[in-house]
Order: C-alpha cells, then structure tokens, then sequence
C-alpha cells in the first residue's frame, strides 16, 4: 500500500478498516496479502468491488471482505461499523448507512472461527465428540 499511500503502515491500529475501491486486491493470488494485512490489525477491508481470489483468500485467513457499491463515500478517518449478516456499513460519525452485500451465514462462521483451518478444525473436530 506504500505506493499508493505511503506512511500508512505505522498507523494501523488494531480493529481498523480498509477501505478500497473496484477490484481490490488485484494481482494477489496468495494468502499473503489478506494475511499480511490481518497482521498489521486490519480487521475488515471494504471496497466497490473486489479481485475474486483475494476476496476468497479474505474468508480462508478470517479477514472480512466487504463488498460497497457506495464504499467511495467512507472518508480516511470515519469510524465504520459493519453488521455482516445484512450488509450494512454504517458511518458511525455521520450516521449514515451504506448498502454491502451481505454473506452467506456460512461465510459469518468461517469469519468468526478465524478462517478456514480454525473452522474446519471445530467442525471435525465437534463432528466425532
């Protein structure tokens, strides 16, 4: 992200968002790039649109992809909250809330276990308690 905004990397705090525009993550076949992002303290990134694979390699790590028709209008610095199961970004600092595609419950889970492994693990594991 240095090229397109530098000096950005000290100050992610842990909780915060990304928040991009069309077919974010373009370029990124591997994991690396959500969890590089995941380490830093990114929790969620938001864009118009994302690169397909990067959205899946999102899921499998347990970094939120939100997808935002309308994501151009969150400004660096708004606080933003996101309820998954519906889609709706909120703007904490103005109120205001976006329409985002909602994920499927299933993704929610895999979400909420910490990625795919973490998921899969407890539910193999709960499968043969």
């Amino acid at each position: 992200m240095e090229g397109i905004r530098p000096g950005l990397a000290p100050q992610i705090q842990r909780g915060d968002i990304i928040v991009g525009g069309k077919n974010f993550g373009t370029g990124s076949s591997r994991e690396m790039a959500p969890r590089g992002l995941q380490a830093a303290g990114v929790s969620a990134v938001i864009a118009e649109s994302f690169a397909r694979i990067f959205f899946r390699n999102c899921i499998n790590v347990g970094l939120a992809p939100v997808e935002c028709a309308d994501s151009g209008l969150i400004e660096e610095g708004q606080q933003v909250s996101i309820d998954l199961a519906t889609g709706i970004v909120t703007i904490v600092d103005t109120g205001q809330q976006l329409e985002a595609v909602p994920l499927p419950q299933e993704v929610g889970e895999i979400l909420t276990a910490g990625g795919m492994e973490n998921y899969l693990a407890a539910k193999f594991t709960g499968a043969h308690s």
